[in-house]
Formats: structure tokens, sequence, C-alpha cells
């Protein structure tokens, strides 16, 4: 009688020791994916914000070479070129070590790509866009300049979505955007262009779990500056060439 007892609390206390083991593989399996989901988002979240922190350093500095590039020149008037170079030289924070090596045709990867808009304030708290232009950077500066951005601006790609020439709420133009009756103000916004669409930019930038915020179809990480101009670099008329 005994024996069949202590048989009994064997077996019992094995069946038990199966059950703890059945157990903890049943956490495992629960709790591993979702250690590697908030590990992937360890990974992701910081360079996610670290890239939107590069555009805005690229902004920044392409904003002090247009405030800075003609100060010694006789005629201040910031000139397409001017613009062409300052985004090449602006991308050189991102693609440390020089840049013909992503000109364009001989890569498929995201590029940075600027826009300036001008903005000139009207009454009752309206202002209007009265130009933008755009610049590829990989191309040679000296030899490419893009056309003005066209009436319907850059809207497929940019924040900005409202049209050229016509009047709106300041903050219907960029929601920070304070400018006075008569004052000329520059938004500058940089991005990175990708031909490749949002799989393809995730796959370059090697997001694990994020995908890239996505404006229009080709654009990611968008970041927008306002800026005051100096005197005499800009008006109401579009950059000249040289």
């Amino acid at each position: 009688m005994l024996f069949k007892v202590m048989t009994i609390m064997r077996r019992g206390r094995q069946a038990l020791r199966r059950a703890r083991i059945g157990a903890i593989f049943i956490e495992f399996a629960v709790v591993i994916p979702v250690l590697v989901a908030v590990l992937y988002y360890l990974h992701d979240v910081p360079k996610y914000k670290r890239m939107y922190s590069r555009m805005g350093f690229c902004a920044h500095e392409m904003a002090s070479i247009l405030q800075n590039v003609s100060q010694n020149r006789q005629s201040k008037r910031i000139t397409r070129r001017d613009f062409a170079y300052a985004a090449y030289a602006s991308s050189l924070s991102y693609y440390g070590g020089g840049t013909k090596q992503y000109f364009y045709g001989t890569s498929s990867i995201p590029f940075v790509h600027p826009v300036l808009y001008c903005v000139k304030g009207l009454t009752n708290g309206k202002a209007r866009i009265v130009w933008g232009i755009r610049q590829m950077w990989f191309m040679p500066p000296d030899k490419y300049i893009e056309p003005a951005v066209d009436a319907k601006n850059y809207s497929v790609l940019s924040l900005i979505k409202v049209d050229i020439q016509t009047d709106f709420p300041a903050t219907s133009i960029f929601p920070t955007l304070k400018i006075k009756d008569g004052e000329i103000k520059m938004i500058l916004e940089v991005f990175f262009h990708c031909h490749l669409g949002r799989a393809g930019a995730s796959d370059y930038f090697k997001f694990l779990l994020l995908l890239p915020r996505l404006e229009g179809d080709r654009a990611f990480f968008n970041t927008a500056i306002i800026f005051t101009p100096k005197q005499e670099l800009f008006n109401e008329a579009v950059p000249q060439s040289l």
C-alpha cells in the first residue's frame, strides 16, 4: 500500500515537473517575440529621430550659406547657382567624404532635396508664397539649374500644400509662420527623395519595424525651417540663374 502511494506521489511530481516545463516553453513563446519587437523599436526609434535631426542640420546649414555667401559681392542678390551650391554643400553633412558617388544615373538611393519658398506678409494675418525654387543636389551646380516651382508648387512631395501666388492665412501656409504686412520670409524645406518608394526607403535606411513617414509617394523625413533673410538677398522676383 505504501509502495503504491509513493509511486503515485512520484508520478504526480513528474507530471508537475512536465507541466512546469511546458508552462516555461509557453512563456518563452509569448515573451520572446515581444522582446524582439522591443529590441527592434529600440533600434528604429533613435535612428528615426536621428534622420530628422540630420535633415534639420542640413536645412540650417543651407540657410546659413544663403545668408552669407554673397555678402562680399557688389550684388548681394542670391542667384539660382548660389542655391545650387548651398544644396550641394549642405548635403556633405549627410554624405560625408564627397557626393560624386551618389550622382543621378549611378544610383537609385535616396538623395537630399531642398525646396526654398519666398513668402510675403499681407494684411489681416494673411500671406502669399510669391515663388519657389528647388534643386537636385546631385546635378552639378555649375551645369544644371532646376526650373522654378510651378503654380501648384511641390505639394506632391512638400509639407507646403497651398498654391503659389495665392493669398492664405499665414498658418495655412505653415503652422508656425508669423509674418507682418510687407515682410519677406523664407521657408526652406529639406527632405529625402526616393524613387524606390516607402519599402525601398525603409530597406535603405535599415529600419527593422518602422516605416519612414511618407509625404506623397517619394519624400521622407521632411523638415522645414523659417528664416528672415538679410537685406538685398531676396525679393518678389525669382532668383536669376547667374
